[in-house]
């Protein structure tokens, strides 16, 4: 067992929480509107009890793990909240494409946290909310910013022993939200400015959408491989993620528009949404500027983000600069 303290607002957040409590960690949750307690929650159908605690009932005696969600959420701001409330050993970031990592290393620096204690993890590893846990990756791409010890490899682990070990821009380019938040926000333009009440993953997630995610992740995996990591194709990488928790098909289209827990999402109805606001800024935008300091072709993302960019009446590009060399500065330290 060791300490938990966890900074979101999210309600998948909430999900995660109540999981590693069920696992008997003590955990503690920052920013979210759930109070500490006792929760009784369904996990897959089963009767679960979880306990949340304050700051002041953490063990002072165990080691604490630090988890912030960076998925349309402030690193900065959830990585000083958790050292408020603790020391932590160990810190991890969920999410948030090429610019979270950089954010993170810049506040972390100011407590005294180096790269070998910031592990990045590539996407959401739970499901559900207050009352349920739906969804459980069975394999999460997770890597720390520089070389680190067994001991601190040892307690990722025991926190998520969901998680296999690449590297820090191996689990960045891995974390496929954006990939599939931003093709489909900008081919579904119209319903969105509409309001139309379309599940996401359903009706607006089509044939057209898979082409167009299809040849940005060719951009991803292109990237990736001069940054020295072999990447999977994203029907790949979803099938091990989800294939032993009920995601079934051989296309990307069969996976999503089938998997239970992705049955009720909406399509946003403001572009300004983190599915394509935040995951322009994050990581679609980032990977154009980073594909061009790098002299990689990234055709099809960089026509998404200037469509992007257009839909959201905003440059995104000039800010990804910055993040993009300050990246490539943590993967070729």
């Amino acid at each position: 067992m060791v300490n938990v303290v966890i900074s979101s607002a999210d309600r998948i957040a909430v999900a995660t929480a109540l999981l590693l409590a069920i696992r008997t960690h003590r955990v503690c949750l920052l920013n979210s509107d759930v109070p500490a307690g006792d929760y009784l929650v369904d996990y897959f159908g089963e009767p679960r009890s979880a306990r949340l605690v304050e700051p002041s009932e953490l063990e002072a005696s165990t080691a604490t793990v630090a988890v912030v969600f960076a998925e349309g959420e402030d690193v900065a701001v959830g990585v000083a909240e958790v050292f408020r409330c603790a020391a932590p050993d160990l810190l991890v970031i969920i999410g948030g494409g090429l610019a979270a990592p950089v954010s993170a290393v810049r506040t972390a620096r100011r407590y005294g946290l180096d790269g070998s204690r910031i592990l990045l993890v590539g996407g959401f590893p739970f499901g559900g909310d207050t009352t349920t846990v739906n969804s459980e990756k069975v394999g999460i791409p997770a890597g720390f910013l520089a070389e680190t010890s067994s001991e601190m490899q040892g307690l990722a682990t025991e926190v998520f022993p969901e998680a296999f070990f690449t590297t820090g821009v191996g689990a960045v380019l891995s974390n496929l939200n954006a990939l599939v938040h931003v093709p489909t926000m900008v081919l579904n333009a119209m319903s969105v400015e509409r309001g139309d009440e379309t599940r996401f993953y359903v009706e607006s997630f089509g044939d057209s959408v898979c082409r167009l995610i299809a040849e940005v992740d060719t951009d991803r995996i292109r990237l990736g491989g001069t940054l020295g990591v072999e990447l999977v194709p994203i029907e790949q990488v979803m099938n091990e993620f989800y294939g032993g928790a009920g995601m079934r098909g051989e296309s990307l289209r069969e996976m999503m528009n089938s998997f239970p827990p992705y049955q009720s999402l909406v399509l946003p109805t403001s572009f300004e949404h983190r599915f394509l606001a935040h995951d322009l800024r994050s990581t679609l935008g980032p990977m154009v500027e980073l594909a061009r300091i790098l002299d990689v072709e990234a055709a099809a993302t960089e026509s998404v983000v200037r469509i992007g960019e257009i839909l959201l009446d905003a440059q995104v590009l000039p800010d990804s600069r910055l993040v993009a060399r300050e990246f490539l500065d943590l993967a070729t330290p």
